[in-house]
């Protein structure tokens, strides 16, 4: 598979290679054809900017001194000043309002005044004070002095001309405004800038561009010309010359009578040779720029430039690639690589981990952040595979379940993951459902630790993309479920005595019915009512009552069995529901209740009896049918006297008055020798209840009988295994009797010691176990044998 893997991306790498190589070529013969093309878009947009900039620089210069010639102009103390040029207080004043523009505007500018007198005035500071003395008097017959007519007389607002310093023997720029006194010519005032200056933020020759630059008026005459110092000397004048013959005279004089800003024209056809002009706004100046295109881009070694170009950067792109691969992109990959089996826990560490360079610093990093991550989770994480087979656990795994040694756990539970669960069908499940379920799955199920101990937790099946394994998280949510038992605990169960409560008892008895109605289960109801309850709290007061209900509580459920249901109905009322139990059996069972409540004393209260009312399913019957019934009974018993037993089938139980009277009623078997001696243990269960219930306690009186009643209930044994052997009963059942009697008899001899400081729990084991159980239960099966024996030898007889 590496292999594989490996061809193939050598495949793809050649494949790369000769598409970069074939689109290499392509954009060789595409660039050679178009060179000259890109070549003249690259010059002309380097001329637009660069003839932008002269004119840009030329019109702010000339802007700030118009602006600074047309305040000087409308000053009045100048224009007074001019008027008069010999008052020399009016000249005092001009001074100072030179001074103000003379702080106002740069050291450069220079300034220009005229009188009426035709006396020329340079103004200019020395010593921090204005000098205002005439420099020469202006000639109207000379030619160079003419400008100053032109000025005077301008209709325009001011006109510009160059001329010579004659002080500073230098060339300017003047712009002279007229200065009107009542609407006549009067003088004129302007500034100007030295031709040095006016140039000093535009390069007006260029080397690389073969450029030379100028400035002309509308008329074509030059005033200023970059290729020599003197502005006056017109050597561009052969440019206009040379394209004389050709359209670029007649194209320069529309451009000047026109509105347009810019115009390119080739001079010469059969040379890279262009001149471009520029309108400077606002004056009817013009800037030319004459270019050519020849000096960079030669024909003859274009070739040559283009295959050595490409070559370098050819050769620097591959070593380029190579350091970027070598130091980059392999690195990256195997971390990534590494990473993705990190994610699958299968790696320990990642790729380069000991690196000491940036990408050894970075796995290292995510190392420590991932064991962090991970073995700081609150929660057991796992990987299995599709058979929930355990590759990786974290930490925290361990530790759930029971044990601090991590080696410990994946040894034990890597190849036997069944053992995590406390049910085998619950593991069985789990993977079942891992095989048909390809979705993130949450499971409840109860694990098994290695101390043995269960605790309910949660699985969250997450399954890995692109891959046969999922992580599995378990969360311990034993505290969870112990919560919702409670709650059910306490929805279901009554919180003082901790019984079942009216609402459970209606769901088990309603299932109870559909049992009954499916497969013919029959079962038993027993209800019971704590006789004058209601004297026990207005005497004694809530708080004794309440211990009385829990005391009772206690009583009832241990004398019933552990399928049997116990409930408080309410206030001082109990319900037993009985399964698998006819009402002969009910009725048993209540009477071991009722002579329970009995004899027990609580304290400070004394003895709270009950009355008990017994009724079992019949067919038809509904919950509320079969619940009258029993009611009813329970109303007759506490009508005939309370501390009895009524039920709808046994009438004889209707008019117990005493547990002596209830039990000898049932202990008739037919043999006037037994029945005489149950009667006695009878009589001798009743005189020890008696000695123990009554105010004057006397325990030599009932250590006595207690012992007469061990001894008589010896006999008896002996007696009745004698009567089984002569009326030959079934030999298995006569040794069961008999192991009976023997268990009885020890337990009897074990209760003589705890009489005189557990008489209760005596009197409990005699009614109990010898009395119900023993009497009431074993001997009278027999009963109906040993009537059948009687009168079969009454008639032998």
């Amino acid at each position: 598979m590496k292999r594989l893997t490996e061809s193939i991306k050598g495949k793809i790498n050649l494949m790369i290679i000769a598409v970069l190589t074939l689109m290499i070529i392509l954009n060789l013969v595409l660039s050679i054809g178009q060179i000259h093309r890109i070549k003249e878009t690259i010059s002309e947009q380097y001329a637009r900017m660069y003839w932008y900039n002269i004119a840009s620089s030329v019109h702010s210069h000339l802007i700030k001194e118009i602006a600074l010639s047309e305040k000087m102009a409308n000053s009045s103390a100048l224009l007074n000043w001019i008027r008069s040029e010999y008052d020399s207080e009016l000249k005092s004043i001009a001074k100072a309002d030179y001074f103000t523009f003379i702080e106002l505007m740069s050291s450069q500018d220079l300034f220009l005044a005229i009188d009426a007198s035709k006396n020329l005035y340079y103004p200019h500071l020395s010593n921090n004070e204005v000098v205002l003395v005439p420099v020469a008097q202006v000639n109207p017959t000379k030619e160079s002095d003419q400008w100053y007519w032109e000025a005077r007389n301008s209709k325009q607002d001011y006109l510009l001309n160059v001329d010579e310093d004659r002080i500073l023997k230098s060339y300017r720029v003047w712009i002279n405004v007229p200065i009107l006194y009542e609407g006549k010519p009067l003088g004129v005032i302007g500034t100007g800038l030295s031709f040095n200056d006016f140039i000093s933020d535009t390069d007006f020759q260029n080397a690389e561009t073969n450029s030379v630059s100028l400035i002309f008026n509308r008329h074509g005459e030059i005033l200023l010309d970059s290729s020599s110092s003197n502005p006056f000397d017109s050597t561009l004048q052969s440019v206009f010359s040379v394209s004389a013959d050709s359209q670029f005279k007649p194209l320069l004089n529309d451009f000047i009578d026109s509105m347009e800003t810019q115009l390119q024209i080739k001079i010469r056809n059969d040379a890279y040779t262009y001149i471009a002009l520029q309108r400077i706004e606002n004056t009817d100046w013009f800037v030319g720029t004459l270019y050519s295109q020849n000096a960079f881009y030669n024909g003859n070694n274009l070739f040559v430039f283009l295959f050595s170009g490409i070559s370098t950067i050819l050769i620097i792109l591959f070593v380029i690639n190579w350091f970027i691969r070598r130091n980059f992109v392999k690195p990256f990959t195997q971390l990534k690589e590494s990473i993705n089996l990190k994610n699958l826990f299968w790696d320990e560490s990642l790729y380069d981990f000991d690196r000491t360079d940036e990408f050894g610093e970075l796995a290292h990093s995510i190392q420590l952040m991932s064991e962090r991550l991970i073995n700081t989770l609150p929660v057991g994480l796992v990987l299995v595979d599709q058979n929930f087979m355990i590759k990786y656990t974290n930490a925290y795994m361990s530790s759930l379940f029971g044990t601090q040694d991590k080696t410990e756990f994946d040894e034990i539970f890597s190849q036997h993951p069944e053992l995590l669960f406390s049910s085998p069908t619950d593991y069985a499940a789990l993977k079942h459902n891992l095989n048909h379920n390809e979705g993130i799955s949450i499971y409840e199920t109860q694990f098994m630790t290695l101390n043995h101990s269960v605790f309910w937790g949660e699985i969250h099946l997450h399954p890995i993309s692109d891959s046969d394994h999922y992580v599995a998280i378990i969360v311990d949510i034993q505290s969870k479920k112990d919560y919702e038992a409670l709650l059910i605990q306490r929805a279901s169960h009554d919180s003082l005595t901790g019984l079942a409560n009216r609402h459970l008892f209606e769901e088990v008895l309603r299932r109870e019915l559909d049992r009954y109605y499916r497969y013919g289960n029959t079962f038993s109801l027993i209800v019971f009512d704590l006789d004058h309850f209601k004297a026990v709290n207005d005497t004694f007061g809530h708080i004794a009552g309440d211990e009385v209900l829990v005391r009772t509580a206690q009583i009832a459920k241990t004398l019933i069995r552990n399928t049997d249901l116990l409930v408080r109905w309410g206030g001082e009322e109990f319900a037993i529901l009985l399964p698998e139990t006819d009402i002969s059996q009910a009725v048993i069972v209540a009477e071991k209740i009722r002579a329970a409540f009995e004899i027990n004393y609580h304290d400070n209260v004394g003895v709270v009896t009950a009355s008990f009312g017994v009724s079992e399913i019949q067919s038809g019957d509904q919950y509320s049918s079969f619940f009258d019934r029993a009611d009813k009974a329970l109303f007759n018993a506490k009508e005939s006297g309370r501390n009895q037993i009524s039920s709808e089938i046994n009438p004889e139980f209707n008019t117990c008055k005493t547990s002596k009277d209830s039990w000898r009623s049932l202990l008739i078997s037919g043999d006037r020798e037994l029945d005489l001696q149950h009667q006695h243990l009878i009589d001798s269960v009743d005189r020890i209840i008696n000695c123990a219930t009554s105010g004057n306690y006397n325990f030599e009186k009932m250590q006595t009988t207690f012992d007469s009643l061990c001894i008589d209930f010896t006999s008896h044994t002996i007696y009745e295994e004698n009567l089984m052997y002569k009326l030959n009963y079934f030999e298995d059942e006569i040794q069961h009797h008999h192991t009976i009697h023997q268990d009885l008899i020890k337990r009897l001899n074990s209760c003589s010691e705890s009489l005189l400081n557990k008489p209760t729990e005596v009197i409990i084991t005699l009614i109990q176990d010898v009395i119900i159980n023993h009497m009431m239960i074993d001997d009278v099966s027999f009963f109906n044998f040993m009537k059948l024996k009687h009168n079969s030898l009454s008639k032998n007889e």
